[in-house]
């Protein structure tokens, strides 16, 4: 994976910078003084320059698998993934962890955390009391406890057991925290026994189900019956929440949402008693860009000034359309047929994470280029 920024102080003019990155979901690095920067999501997005180039020397090593979602509590960082082996550096020795490990933010050590998961955790953020972490993902138990969310000790990896989770019929791949409320998103049907397409809300001190969230999401975005494209699972493969928490951007794969056409994007109004679908719609994703993807969309993250919010996609090549592109959008417009007020073009590679903060917004994926507006698997003007 590589990260690009794009300048967003004037959004017609985006600079770019690229440089090697490892499979994580975009975060700040710390700056090569050896200073700690605390991740985007702990910061709140908040960093009034662009990160070094080169990451302090004693970041943990993660032996095999992958990481999906990074998150940091206090002084603590926390990682999730597919992973079983960790080390301190790369010629220390390995260190069992199963999908979950902590680490110190300023000197790197790892913590005696070592909950164990018996499939992949897809989603950490910070919890309601300081020092925990919630975390989540396609796994059904954590430590031989049933269950697809857990509240835990950052450092000591210890179960909160006054959060005891709803049951969840499918993987959950995305998580925020809003006062009381814990915004649950993924591929499952059932919450607590009630339907929930796709998203829903927790109480999160006691894990049970909030009936603020009843949007349901319908349909495949390329699938249909009897094509001869990839069919994946309807739900979203991201969302985040305005800083002032009044609205939801939901990417992911749906036709429909509460039976509106609101193909693979859309806004929640979150500041009522329930959640309600924002008049925000945009045919600009309902291009198919590659049918072996059900869904192209891959990463939403509002600024810190709640003013825009992000879009990452992948696709194929198609010049025109937002495959394969980073996209920017007022979060207060509304109406029909909208359009981004900036577009960043990788000219045929995928984008696959984003995040913004006061001066950039970062992008990571498998990019070979940026500002490529003509490319097709190439470098063009």
């Amino acid at each position: 994976m590589r990260l690009l920024a794009m300048g967003v102080a004037a959004a017609t003019a985006m600079g770019i910078v690229a440089g090697g990155v490892g499979p994580v979901t975009a975060t700040t690095v710390p700056a090569a003084t050896g200073e700690p920067i605390a991740t985007l999501e702990a910061a709140g997005g908040v960093l009034g320059k662009v990160v070094a180039e080169r990451p302090v020397a004693w970041t943990p090593h993660i032996r095999d698998g992958a990481v999906w979602a990074i998150t940091q509590t206090g002084d603590t960082m926390v990682v999730g993934g597919n992973f079983t082996r960790v080390a301190v550096s790369k010629d220390s020795p390995d260190i069992s962890r199963t999908n979950l490990m902590s680490f110190d933010a300023v000197t790197g050590r790892i913590n005696d955390f070592s909950p164990s998961t018996d499939g992949r955790v897809a989603a950490v953020t910070p919890g309601n009391v300081p020092g925990t972490v919630y975390v989540a993902g396609s796994f059904k138990s954590l430590n031989g406890r049933t269950g697809r969310v857990f509240l835990l000790d950052a450092k000591t990896g210890k179960v909160l057991d006054s959060f005891s989770p709803a049951t969840i019929d499918g993987p959950v791949v995305d998580l925020a925290l809003v006062g009381n409320r814990l915004y649950i998103g993924g591929t499952f049907t059932y919450v607590g026994g009630a339907p929930h397409a796709g998203i829903a809300s927790l109480y999160a001190d006691t894990g049970q189900v909030d009936p603020h969230m009843n949007i349901q999401m319908q349909g495949n975005h390329n699938w249909t019956p009897g094509s001869s494209g990839g069919r994946g699972f309807t739900g979203p493969m991201a969302f985040d929440i305005s800083p002032d928490g009044s609205t939801m951007a939901v990417v992911g794969n749906f036709k429909t949402v509460d039976g509106l056409d609101l193909d693979q994007a859309f806004l929640a109004d979150l500041s009522g008693e329930t959640a309600t679908i924002a008049d925000w719609h945009t045919d600009r994703y309902d291009d198919p860009c590659k049918t072996s993807y059900d869904s192209y969309v891959r990463d939403v993250k509002w600024s810190p000034d709640g003013r825009s919010f992000t879009i990452a996609a992948t696709g194929a090549p198609h010049p025109g359309t937002l495959c394969d592109t980073i996209a920017t959008w007022l979060g207060a417009e509304r109406g029909r047929n909208l359009e981004p007020i900036a577009i960043d073009e990788s000219g045929g590679d995928s984008l696959y994470s984003v995040a913004h903060t006061d001066a950039v917004v970062y992008a990571g994926g498998h990019i070979r280029w940026a500002n490529n507006p003509n490319g097709e698997d190439s470098a063009k003007p």
